[in-house]
């Protein structure tokens, strides 16, 4: 097991790397590209500026969270075959730099926080299950 952290990255997060170093056993950082949109390709140079960060600063980046999948793809649009060339594209990019674990929401309408929910609906889907 390895022991890992969450980081935003520069610019995004007022957790310095640094800061990071001082938590005992920490060896990997959790990182992803927050200026994507779902749907979009992560192209190489992106990865590779996050490469420089994390492994400048003595981390492994074998961890993303939030490489988001296009709601066409959740609701089975006709445009899903276009994202899912564009996931397949991304996790080929991350794999190059030696990603081994990705992680998704995969509720639609759930990824980005400027997005509006009808709460309700979520309700009546069974989306509450749990957490009462």
């Amino acid at each position: 097991m390895q022991m890992t952290f969450r980081w935003y990255g520069e610019g995004n997060d007022s957790i310095t790397p640094d800061m990071v170093k001082q938590i005992p056993g920490v060896t990997g950082l959790v990182w992803a590209l927050h200026g994507k949109q779902a749907g979009e390709v992560w192209e190489v140079e992106e990865i590779e500026e996050a490469r420089r960060q994390i492994e400048g600063a003595g981390f492994h980046m074998e961890v993303v969270e939030s490489v988001n999948v296009h709601d066409d793809i959740k609701i089975g649009l006709p445009t899903r075959d276009k994202y899912i060339e564009n996931y397949k594209t991304t996790l080929k990019n991350l794999a190059k730099f030696g990603v081994k674990v990705v992680t998704y929401n995969f509720m639609p309408g759930m990824q980005k926080k400027t997005k509006k929910t009808k709460w309700s609906r979520l309700w009546l889907l069974g989306a509450n299950e749990g957490t009462e």
